[in-house]
């Protein structure tokens, strides 16, 4: 790519880093984000900051993870947050050039909003999986109507539909048998653009996402048992096995299937 497009990028990925730690924040509270996302302070007494003191990365440096104004701490959840943010927006644009972009980053964005939210608060907001949901029904249809690849349609439509699906299925079950829900509503709703963006990349991406998805749960839980926090392992949310599941099947796909199948 040009010098001009990666400038483009490097505009888009602070855009994507300020927006996800506002999104965090805010819907952590269940609190809209306001259009334009005004930055404010995150402490106790939240007060607007203004917009030169709040570049991604450089103004958590320079602050030494302090507020300019009222010195109140500011997570490392956030810097890590505007890390992964300009990091999976990065990576999307060098791995998937051209109109997927439409459809991968916004799920890519999600997978690093959703992952400290539902690990802070067990919950995926509404916020965030509506309008995903939507975009993504929306964007598939076009570029398969500007393509003419109805199959990879079909398939995004099967994979998102069923994973959502799958999920409701699950969180049913385990109802049943254990007299609560398994999984949460915003996991199941949060499943159908997650299962329609690997879906319209191929089986490949959907078994990768599904190998990781399942892999990374596996060793978490193991690891729990083994170092005798076994009771803990249930209150794991499933959003961040969802995550990176994402994350390695939008990303990673290729690689992970050269090596397990050459």
């Amino acid at each position: 790519m040009t010098a001009w497009t990666w400038a483009a990028v490097a505009v888009m990925a602070v855009v994507s880093a300020h927006l996800a730690t506002t999104a965090v924040v805010r819907w952590s509270r269940d609190q809209a984000v306001r259009t334009p996302p005004h930055p404010c302070c995150v402490g106790p007494e939240p007060h607007p900051v203004a917009w030169s003191r709040v570049v991604p990365l450089a103004s958590w440096l320079q602050h030494r993870g302090r507020c300019p104004t009222c010195a109140a701490t500011i997570p490392r959840t956030l810097l890590a947050v505007e890390v992964a943010s300009i990091g999976v927006l990065v990576a999307g644009v060098a791995v998937h050039p051209g109109l997927q972009l439409l459809l991968v980053l916004p799920v890519l964005w999600s997978a690093v909003v959703a992952t400290p939210i539902d690990l802070a608060h067990r919950i995926i907001p509404n916020r965030l999986t509506h309008p995903l949901a939507l975009w993504s029904l929306a964007v598939v249809t076009v570029l398969a109507a500007t393509s003419g690849q109805w199959s990879q349609w079909r398939l995004a439509m099967v994979a998102g539909f069923g994973l959502a699906g799958g999920l409701l299925a699950v969180s049913l079950v385990y109802e049943l048998l254990r007299g609560q829900p398994g999984i949460g509503m915003g996991d199941i709703k949060w499943g159908l653009p997650i299962g329609i963006t690997v879906g319209w990349l191929g089986i490949g991406s959907v078994l990768v996402w599904l190998y990781a998805t399942v892999a990374v749960s596996l060793v978490v839980m193991v690891g729990l048992v083994v170092t005798g926090r076994a009771r803990i392992a249930s209150r794991v949310p499933y959003g961040p096995y969802l995550a990176f599941g994402v994350v390695v099947g939008i990303l990673f796909a290729q690689p992970v299937l050269d090596l397990l199948y050459g």
